[in-house]
């Protein structure tokens, strides 16, 4: 699975859905510069833990394909993050799905 373009949407009772986002062992390593997978691992179920991240390895892959969906939680914390006090609707200026 390579890395793509990250999108977002929102449904009619205003919650922010991030689309499954994932991307290759390989790619993983590359971005994070870490190619120890266990600790690659661990880092992605801590991430889920602290609901930031929906997903991790699919452990049943052959590739070992990591999903990289961020959560609302993770959304709106981007958003605070870039010095915003939008809502995410309006900061990623996402339309109605």
């Amino acid at each position: 699975m390579p890395a793509r373009e990250h999108q977002s949407d929102y449904h009619q009772n205003g919650l922010v859905l991030a689309e499954d986002f994932g991307v290759s062992l390989k790619a993983l390593q590359e971005i994070s510069g870490t190619y120890d997978i266990h600790q690659l691992d661990h880092e992605l179920d801590h991430l889920r833990e602290i609901g930031l991240l929906d997903g991790g390895f699919h452990a049943d892959s052959i590739n070992l394909d990591a999903a990289l969906t961020p959560t609302p939680l993770a959304l709106n914390m981007y958003v605070r993050c870039r010095g915003s006090r939008q809502s995410p609707i309006e900061f990623f200026a996402l339309e109605e799905k």
